[in-house]
């Protein structure tokens, strides 16, 4: 295979994983931004920072209950 032939599949490659990164990407910008403006004052800043200088408080539990809630965790009480 010629180096132009290579440079050829990389670039399918590419496009072939950009669209679905792009999904996930974007899904999960939309999921985060939806929790900040539910859980906290719509600030995505100070909503983490908050998660972070008070890991126990309510921004820091409604961070770590979202990312990891399944159906066996039941100590993620959010209210």
């Amino acid at each position: 295979m010629s180096e132009l032939d290579n440079a050829r599949l990389s670039l399918v490659q590419v496009r072939l994983l950009y669209g679905p990164l792009l999904a996930c990407v974007t899904a999960s910008k939309s999921a985060f931004t939806a929790m900040v403006r539910q859980h906290g004052d719509g600030d995505t800043v100070s909503f983490v920072r908050a998660a972070r200088e008070d890991p126990d408080g309510r921004e820091g539990k409604t961070y770590r209950c979202t990312l990891y809630f399944t159906a066996r965790a039941p100590h993620c009480n959010l209210h």
